[in-house]
């Protein structure tokens, strides 16, 4: 895998992991996507698929958890009840 791709891939975690342990909740919205947007800049969106659709995928994903006001469980460290 390039280098490249794998910074991409370590930084969308690193988002995902940063967001999905905790309840979020009016700004942290806000922090989400501006975290996903910087990503995306970072790794030049525009000339990268990869980085397109990776951050295309993360905000869908957080769409999904908390669409129509849900509330997801937060993943405990040991049981992953979330899943």
């Amino acid at each position: 895998m390039p280098s490249e791709d794998e910074k991409i891939f370590g930084d969308i975690y690193r988002i995902y992991n940063d967001y999905r342990w905790r309840k979020l909740e009016g700004e942290d919205f806000i922090d989400l996507s501006n975290a996903i947007s910087a990503c995306a800049e970072l790794h030049k969106w525009k000339q990268n698929p990869l980085a397109l659709h990776m951050c295309e995928a993360l905000l869908d994903t957080f769409n999904d958890l908390y669409k129509n006001g849900a509330v997801p469980p937060i993943p405990d460290y040991f049981g992953r009840s979330d899943l």
